[in-house]
């Protein structure tokens, strides 16, 4: 019986099995709608650098993979699975250029407008401050990557500041 004539309990016309998973149920019902937020679903491979490019904006890529499995944080990912991870990206980030949201922080703040994002990009990949400037491009650019893409705002800010997720701790003098 193909997909569509498939009926649940009491006839009625049930949903296909991938609608079970919360992640697609929120994204494509409640978020596909706010417009706030850009789906770009994409059978291209993006790289790095290309979410450099785009991560001030509140564009957020779903990866339509055909492969029979691809790499996305360290683990081993089915097509399905990869949307879910894209689309669970896309919920996380979700508060950048949300007007209803209240940074809680300075740290968050700089990563919740689309204006400070690009500044951030610009001072990372286009005007290198010297301090960074013995990095490499792609260490800039996971850099980047890691502050546009991998975590939600809220989650930047601690008591060491807005970066030091994501570099080594710095061992603090005794006196």
């Amino acid at each position: 019986m193909p997909l569509t004539e498939q009926n649940g309990p009491g006839k009625k016309q049930a949903l296909p099995h991938f609608w079970i998973s919360p992640i697609l149920r929120h994204a494509l019902l409640e978020k596909a709608n706010n417009q706030n937020l850009l789906l770009y679903p994409s059978f291209h491979p993006l790289t790095v650098a290309d979410f450099c490019r785009f991560g001030q904006l509140p564009l957020h890529p779903v990866g339509l993979i055909t492969d029979y499995v691809m790499g996305a944080d360290s683990q081993l990912k089915t097509p399905l699975a990869f949307a879910e991870h894209d689309l669970a990206h896309m919920e996380s980030l979700s508060q950048v250029n949300d007007p209803s949201h209240w940074p809680t922080s300075p740290a968050e703040a700089a990563l919740c407008s689309s204006a400070k994002r690009l500044n951030w990009r610009q001072l990372l990949l286009d005007k290198v401050p010297a301090p960074l400037a013995r990095l490499s491009q792609p260490a800039l650019q996971l850099l980047l990557f890691q502050l546009f893409h991998e975590r939600k705002p809220e989650k930047k800010r601690n008591r060491d500041g807005l970066l030091s997720f994501c570099l080594p701790p710095v061992p603090r003098g005794t006196g």
